[in-house]
């Protein structure tokens, strides 16, 4: 995700935007009216404004990006997905984690029991990709 937060990621998009403009017929890209915010939020000091349209949108772009990012991260990186992450892992690899220990209702010996069964019951082959998906 990261990746396309860059200088040269924006390029290539806007150009991409550029070139669409002009295909279709568009009126060309070009930065909004400029607005003056109150007083009360900009004080003395003059606001910002972009000057040309690329550094307008470079601005907007990069929000959208770090804003995207952030909610991935808050929605991937929740507790409880973590554990649901290890109790998969268990199952799948036949590791038991933290995860399992926290269920009361799960025998410790008769799940590595249940587990290690299951594993003989899978290729070499189909192992292999469970343990890549995993990781």
């Amino acid at each position: 995700m990261m990746t396309i937060r860059s200088d040269d990621a924006f390029s290539s998009f806007f150009s991409k935007a550029e070139k669409a403009q002009q295909d279709m017929d568009l009126d060309s890209i070009a930065v909004p009216r400029k607005r003056r915010p109150p007083r009360r939020y900009s004080g003395p000091a003059e606001p910002y404004q972009a000057d040309n349209a690329m550094e307008y949108y470079k601005l907007e772009y990069y929000k959208v990006i770090d804003t995207v990012a952030l909610q991935l991260d808050n929605r991937f990186k929740q507790e409880g997905l973590l554990v649901y992450k290890q109790l998969e892992k268990c199952l799948l690899l036949g590791e038991v984690t933290y995860a399992c220990r926290e269920y009361p209702e799960i025998s410790q010996p008769a799940l590595q029991t249940q587990l290690s069964m299951f594993r003989q019951q899978l290729s070499t082959r189909q192992l292999r990709k469970l343990r890549e998906c995993c990781v």
